[in-house]
Parts: C-alpha cells; structure tokens; sequence
C-alpha cells in the first residue's frame, strides 16, 4: 500500500501497488477493501471528505467528487517534474516542482502559473 486517507471512522481510500496502482475503498473501517474505478496515482490529497485528488508521474491527476467512489483521469501539462502537492480547499490545490516550478490547480484541468 503507498496511502491512505479516512474521511471519517469508517471511510476511507488507499491506493495499493506500483506501476499500475489501484485505488481501494472502505466503508467498515478497514475491515473489507473494494476495488474502484480510476487510475491511481503514487499520492493522494483530500481537501474534505469528498474531494481528493492523486497524482502520476506523467502529468496525469485523478479527481474524485464522491469521497473516492469513483475517479476521472485529468491530463495536466506542466513545464518540469512534479515533485509534490497540495490541496487545501476543495476547488483549488497548489502544485510544485523542478526548476521553481509552482503553480495553482483548479478542481478542474486548469493550471495557472503563481507569481513568486
């Protein structure tokens, strides 16, 4: 298992494997694990108990609305490796990496570069 995040007591989500990782869902509070639709990424970032966000190494985001049920696939282009980020409010998160590389993401694929 890479992550992990409970939502509440008794939901959470991980993401398991390498390579093509997986996302897991609980309801019982770790008791019974599901598989769930989406591609996982190596993180996993959640703003509240429905918004939440993974990464890949190749630009690639996959956002989830529904406390992790399900996941949407969102390519998103930067100019340098994506070292890590952060999501602090359910409509926005802040992405960094190499050579300075630090932008705003929307909930959406949008990205914008910040002003230092």
């Amino acid at each position: 298992m890479w992550k992990v995040h409970f939502t509440s007591e008794t939901s959470g989500v991980q993401i398991r494997g390498m390579g093509d990782a997986r996302f897991l869902r609980t309801d019982d509070g770790g008791k019974t694990w599901s598989g769930v639709v989406g591609s996982a990424g190596f993180d996993l970032r959640f703003a509240n108990d429905n918004v939440g966000w993974s990464f890949r190494e190749n630009g690639v985001f996959s956002y989830t609305s529904d406390g992790g049920r399900r996941w949407t696939a969102r390519q998103t282009k930067f100019p340098a490796t994506v070292k890590g980020f952060s999501l602090p409010r359910p409509d926005r998160g802040y992405v960094v990496g190499d050579h300075g590389m630090s932008y705003v993401i929307a909930s959406y694929p949008l990205a914008t570069r910040l002003k230092a």
